[in-house]
């Protein structure tokens, strides 16, 4: 072929760059177009994600704030919480109670902790009355070290920020009875088998 002259050269590529331009050009409605859509469809999901997220935390409040009613409508005249209502507590007692006030005071709640600071302080007041000597609360049997663990956190938690003496007491002394009965390897067990082997269940709410 013979070679093309400069002139010629230069006008073709010219020609070839006009014509991408053009094309380039005639796209760009198009793709402020497509641009557009994906914003307003984006926005609009991140609106239904937020809208969903609100109802579905509402419908949730609402559930944790009809439970916690009926909690404290379950609570019996002496503080406590139980398995069954009478005047003899049951050997859960303890645990159920203080695994109630968790439920009330726990550290992420969506209820009106004012709301329910009398029963709290009834549930505290009952918990510290079932603490022996040794700081351990309850009677010895195999829920014993569940039943100290649960009541020293419900404590902790119901007593956050608050100055009362009996129940940091209280709490403090439920910590130095778990600490006295941490075995060598490091965990714990049922208290009635000292030298029997370490529970996992029992060392977790230890911790």
């Amino acid at each position: 072929d013979a070679e093309l002259s400069p002139d010629v050269t230069a006008r073709k590529l010219n020609e070839i760059h006009r014509e991408a331009a053009r094309r380039r050009f005639e796209w760009r409605p198009f793709l402020r177009a497509a641009a557009l859509w994906i914003l307003v469809f984006s926005v609009a999901a991140i609106a239904a994600g937020v809208a969903w997220t609100r109802s579905r935390r509402s419908r949730s409040d609402t559930a944790r704030e009809r439970a916690a009613q009926w909690l404290v409508s379950a609570q019996l005249p002496d503080g406590r919480w139980d398995v069954r209502p009478g005047p003899a507590p049951s050997r859960h007692a303890v645990g159920i109670t203080a695994l109630a006030m968790m439920a009330l005071s726990g550290e992420r709640p969506a209820l009106d902790k004012a709301a329910y600071s009398p029963a709290l302080a009834r549930a505290a007041d009952y918990l510290v009355a079932q603490q022996a000597p040794d700081g351990r609360f309850g009677a010895v049997h195999s829920a014993a070290m569940y039943n100290t663990a649960m009541s020293v956190i419900a404590l902790m938690r119901a007593g956050a920020g608050e100055t009362d003496a009996a129940r940091n007491s209280a709490a403090e002394r439920g910590v130095a009875f778990i600490l006295a009965t941490q075995r060598p390897g490091g965990g714990w067990g049922y208290l009635r088998q000292p030298e029997g082997s370490m529970n996992t269940s029992i060392t977790a709410w230890q911790l």
